[in-house]
């Protein structure tokens, strides 16, 4: 059984204490450019009558 330094050590992604340094500039700049490059390929969800309901008033 692996205590929490062992467990961290062969699991590091999910140490809470590393969880923020993943969210990094780099990567949000990254994939903020595939999402832009692949919006075209995804298609948009139809809107339903009661969306269109809510939006107007």
């Amino acid at each position: 059984m692996l205590n929490g330094k062992e467990y961290f050590a062969e699991f590091p992604d999910e140490d809470p204490a590393r969880r923020e340094a993943l969210i990094s500039a780099k990567l949000l700049a990254t994939l903020r450019a595939l999402e832009k490059e692949l919006r075209p390929y995804i298609p948009q969800p139809a809107e339903t009558s009661a969306e269109r309901d809510d939006s107007s008033g």
